[in-house]
């Protein structure tokens, strides 16, 4: 990777996460928030990564999901109902 890439993208990552954006033919799209902190550091994790992992090691695919929420900011997970979800559960 050249310099100038590398750089180019720890800008692109350093910017602050955007509360909502336009999209053309949708309207406001608002980015999901931690039911717990409201932070917006939230990802969407569908795979189980253990069993993901033992699938991949024993070559054997194992197709376990979990449609979930993961916080960054204090790890709280909770499941996707398709609508803000008000529970929350820290993970141990």
């Amino acid at each position: 990777m050249r310099a100038v890439d590398a750089e180019n993208a720890q800008k692109l990552l350093d910017e602050p996460i955007l509360e909502g954006l336009y999209v053309q033919g949708i309207g406001l799209y608002e980015q999901p928030r931690c039911p717990k902190c409201r932070s917006l550091d939230v990802n969407f994790q569908e795979l189980d990564r253990p069993i993901a992992y033992i699938s991949a090691f024993l070559r054997v695919p194992m197709p376990v999901q979990r449609p979930a929420w993961r916080c960054h900011s204090c790890d709280a997970e909770w499941e996707d109902d398709g609508a803000d979800a008000g529970r929350s559960e820290s993970r141990p």
